[in-house]
């Protein structure tokens, strides 16, 4: 069920709307780790703040722990947990990794989780997320340096493992996408940007797989999200999706309006983690209503540049979501 009275929606199917959507997401670290836990805790999310859409922040760790990763909830829904422990100390490792056949019970732990919270808000856009292959092999590895040294000493067996992790991911999202899922948040953590990976690297190792994944999970919200400064957005706008995510505050990112000037896509973001943060309620108000005066009318919606810290203060949110119906 989908509704043309929601405004994400509107604007998704080209509509004349009134005012930008607005969208904030977070992680609930300890709820993360139960199915009905974290869809309470997304559902009382959405009910407190009213977002044009319903982004799904699942366990960051699920992904990786279906091939080793080690990890543990946090002590409160504030407070991430330990830090995992990876299972591989080099390249040697690599010939271990296979793809999943069966998707493991963490898989479905977070389709549970989209599967509740699609039931409650049948109209909102409900977005599922997924992070791309590279960004799991990485977390399977004891430091990004052990990844760059992989690429170099094992290319072979880097491939065959990206290929293994991008077919469960493709599968895992496929069938987000058959449950309910309007489209997939696809997230490159920091693998999409200079100071991690030089550019000829991105295109042997990350573009190839995040295209196949584009290609094979269709959806009409599909997001590409893309982390960290200096990041590679400006080679990344002709991609196959609905929008693109990235914080355009940070230095070496594109802005919100040289974006706009080069596509038609859907441009999420305008607000830095430091502004939500530290800033006081008017501050985040003023701060986004300069956005807002800057973007509009292009498609937008305003949101954080990434995940909002959970020590994000209550009223600063509400700021956020207030500043677009000003």
């Amino acid at each position: 069920m989908k509704s043309t009275e929601n405004l994400a929606w509107q604007m998704l199917h080209g509509a004349r709307i009134d005012r930008a959507p607005a969208a904030s997401w977070r992680h609930f670290y300890q709820s993360e780790w139960n199915a009905d836990a974290l869809a309470k805790a997304l559902i009382d999310f959405q009910a407190d703040y009213e977002w044009d859409l319903v982004k799904l922040n699942y366990r960051a760790t699920f992904y990786a722990e279906a091939w080793g990763l080690k990890a543990q909830p946090g002590p409160n829904n504030h407070c991430k947990g330990p830090n995992p422990v990876p299972p591989f100390r080099s390249a040697d490792n690599l010939p271990d990794l296979l793809e999943v056949q069966e998707l493991p019970s963490s898989f479905y732990q977070q389709l549970s989780v989209l599967q509740l919270v699609r039931e409650r808000f049948p109209r909102l856009p409900v977005i599922s997320t997924c992070f791309n292959a590279i960004s799991v092999l990485a977390d399977l590895f004891d430091g990004n340096d052990l990844v760059r040294e992989a690429f170099v000493t094992q290319p072979n067996w880097v491939h065959r493992s990206l290929e293994a992790i991008n077919r469960t991911l493709i599968r895992f999202s496929q069938q987000a996408v058959r449950l309910g899922a309007d489209g997939i948040f696809f997230a490159t953590t920091e693998w999409a940007e200079a100071p991690t990976i030089p550019w000829r690297v991105f295109l042997e190792f990350v573009l190839p797989y995040d295209r196949e994944f584009l290609q094979k999970v269709k959806a009409p919200w599909n997001i590409f999200h893309v982390c960290g400064g200096k990041n590679y957005l400006p080679s990344l706008l002709k991609l196959d999706v609905a929008g693109f995510s990235w914080d355009p505050t940070l230095p070496g990112n594109l802005t919100l309006m040289e974006a706009a000037e080069k596509t038609d896509r859907i441009l999420i973001g305008g607000l830095s983690r430091q502004i939500l943060e530290e800033a006081t309620p008017v501050e985040v108000r003023n701060q986004a209503q300069k956005v807002l005066q800057e973007i509009w009318p292009h498609r937008f919606i305003l949101a954080p540049g990434c995940t909002a810290r959970p020590t994000v203060p209550p009223a600063n949110l509400h700021a956020l979501r207030e500043a677009v119906w000003r």
